[in-house]
């Protein structure tokens, strides 16, 4: 028998052909080669990863939910989705998130009951452009609000679902470069959000329990879906499309939506659900002012 053909050749290549093979496949099937030679064994941990998703179900423990973390974020990750649907919450805390290369992130916490995500203390994620966070709860830091969000000096999109703050009824987001945000389905335990973002261009708020305070004064675009207070800062100039949809009247009176009216009074587009024109209708003096100062449709 020749003797050649006991060579392992696949184990005699060199680490870089190997890691140029492993760009073709999943880090599941990467994982899966350490079963072939003693070399592969370890191999596949000396790959950079372009985009990780964890799945986590039932009970996990935390030590290993940081090492693959850990893991990911050595290997220079550059988009992160973890899901999980645990019994118990898991704390994620400040030495967790620390990353130069990650530029997208996704949070998903469990449906069956809030919440299965603690966001502890400031994350270092200065490459973060773009965080989607579901069902989390939020630990507050300080007076001045989440700081969560602090060195993620270049986020630009943010998503934020069914939340809560930790033994607070206040919600407080203050980011200089956001340029697109999405709040929805704040817990019913938070009363107030307050948003300070003044290079916002784009903002959806879509929630039934709390009073919003908006200081963004580049705002072109806003979609408000709720049954409670909207109150801008300071007249919005640079408003362009407004859609503006209330569920319940019973927070909102004529000179409330007037003040909002006011404010908002340079939009080019606006769209209102038949509920706020009810509300506003109920003085014809203000209901003219609307038809005089706007071109709307109703849906």
């Amino acid at each position: 028998m020749d003797s050649r053909q006991h060579v392992d050749r696949l184990s005699m290549l060199p680490d870089e052909l190997i890691h140029k093979i492993f760009t073709f496949t999943s880090l599941k099937y990467a994982i899966q080669t350490t079963v072939l030679s003693s070399r592969w064994r370890s191999i596949w941990t000396s790959i950079d990863l372009y985009s990780a998703r964890l799945s986590l179900y039932g009970t996990v423990r935390e030590t290993l939910v940081k090492g693959v973390l850990h893991y990911a974020f050595s290997r220079n990750v550059q988009e992160l989705t973890v899901t999980c649907l645990l019994d118990d919450p898991i704390n994620f805390p400040l030495h967790l998130f620390r990353s130069q290369s990650l530029n997208y992130l996704g949070l998903t916490g469990s449906n069956r009951g809030m919440f299965s995500f603690v966001l502890v203390s400031t994350w270092d994620l200065p490459a973060l452009t773009t965080l989607r966070l579901d069902h989390v709860t939020f630990d507050k830091d300080d007076d001045n609000g989440i700081a969560l969000f602090s060195n993620c000096t270049n986020l630009k999109s943010l998503t934020i679902s069914d939340f809560a703050v930790k033994e607070s009824k206040t919600f407080t987001l203050s980011h200089p470069r956001l340029s697109n945000l999405t709040l929805e389905d704040g817990h019913w335990t938070l009363n107030d959000v307050s948003v300070v973002a003044p290079q916002l261009e784009n903002l959806t708020i879509r929630s039934f329990h709390s009073h919003h305070l908006i200081t963004a004064p580049n705002l072109t675009t806003l979609c408000f879906r709720s049954s409670y207070l909207l109150q801008f800062s300071t007249n919005m100039h640079s408003l362009e499309k407004v859609d503006f949809h209330i569920y319940s009247a019973h927070k909102w009176t004529g000179s409330r939506i007037a003040t909002l009216l006011q404010q908002i009074r340079s939009v080019k587009f606006l769209t209102l659900n038949l509920k706020f024109i009810k509300v506003y209708g109920c003085c014809p003096f203000f209901l003219l002012h609307l038809v005089m100062e706007f071109c709307f449709k109703l849906k």
